[in-house]
């Protein structure tokens, strides 16, 4: 899932604030717009900001019943507002959730990623060194199980046993022995196969929640309501020496769920409230926990 454009996360925000400034049914149009929204297109045309949120379920049209309601001048319990352009026609449309709200589920959906991320790194290796050990015995079984090497029907070889009584019954018996081993060897086969495809499986699972983190992170990033990459823009810079200590006191990880992967250095006590950089007022922390963290304490 891509993340927002910065367009529909600014008509989102405007629209978020409006409905809580003047409340559910405020009418929100080109004229009304701020300044810093003459340029966006607000048409309802594809790859618009209005229809992008639409596409992703932020905003959604009201159902029949719910227009009824409010044209009989019934209130409903639901945030909603009328997008009017011009003098098109208005449109009702539900605001499903506000950013902060899908802020807080995007956090939980990477935070969900996180356990899972480690809960399968801490079960992967054990559970590939027992299906490697599976193959390598199921190898070995297929080398002590060499195919049947006789002589073929029809060869000058197997002709020369039919005249021996003797020979042609321990052909045969080399024959069903033969089969057997065969049967052991498709066995084994499908054992590697079965072996390797587990092996295959958990690391595509493991990229493939990676690949979620990664981008719910990037959402977290476009909704965030105090970025604290934007923050760290105006910050002093910490000072070298501060950041390989804290590195390794933190011994390279986020200090809440063990990841050493997209880590940040955080101010235990923000800026903002007075923190400073200090190696006692830094941590280590992943993107994700450092978003869930904010401007909080």
């Amino acid at each position: 899932m891509s993340g927002l454009t910065a367009a529909a996360v600014e008509l989102w925000r405007l629209i978020d604030s409006e409905i809580e400034r003047a409340g559910s049914g405020t009418t929100v149009c080109q004229e009304s717009l701020p300044t810093s929204f003459a340029a966006l297109d607000l048409d309802s045309n594809e790859g618009s900001p209005l229809t992008e949120l639409v596409v992703r379920g932020i905003l959604s049209p009201l159902a029949d019943a719910e227009l009824q309601s409010i044209a009989g001048g019934l209130r409903v319990q639901i945030r909603y507002f009328v997008w009017r352009r011009d003098a098109d026609a208005p449109v009702f449309l539900r605001l499903a959730q506000t950013p902060e709200e899908y802020q807080r589920s995007l956090l939980a959906r990477a935070e969900l990623c996180q356990r899972q991320r480690t809960l399968l790194r801490s079960s992967i290796p054990s559970e590939d060194a027992a299906d490697s050990a599976r193959i390598a015995r199921a190898e070995q079984g297929l080398a002590d199980c060499p195919p049947f090497s006789g002589p073929l029907p029809g060869t000058p070889e197997f002709a020369s046993i039919l005249r021996d009584r003797a020979g042609l019954r321990e052909y045969y018996a080399n024959r069903a022995r033969a089969e057997d081993t065969e049967v052991r060897r498709r066995t084994l086969v499908a054992e590697i196969r079965d072996a390797e495809d587990r092996i295959r499986s958990r690391a595509t699972r493991l990229r493939d929640i990676e690949r979620g983190i990664e981008e719910t992170s990037a959402e977290l990033l476009a909704v965030s309501v105090t970025s604290f990459v934007r923050a760290s823009a105006t910050r002093e810079p910490l000072a070298r020496a501060v950041q390989r200590e804290v590195w390794r006191r933190d011994e390279g990880r986020c200090v809440q769920c063990g990841s050493q992967e997209r880590l940040h250095f955080d101010h235990v006590i923000p800026v903002s409230r007075g923190g400073s950089n200090t190696v006692r007022n830094i941590q280590l922390l992943c993107e994700v926990c450092n978003l869930a963290k904010s401007n909080k304490i």
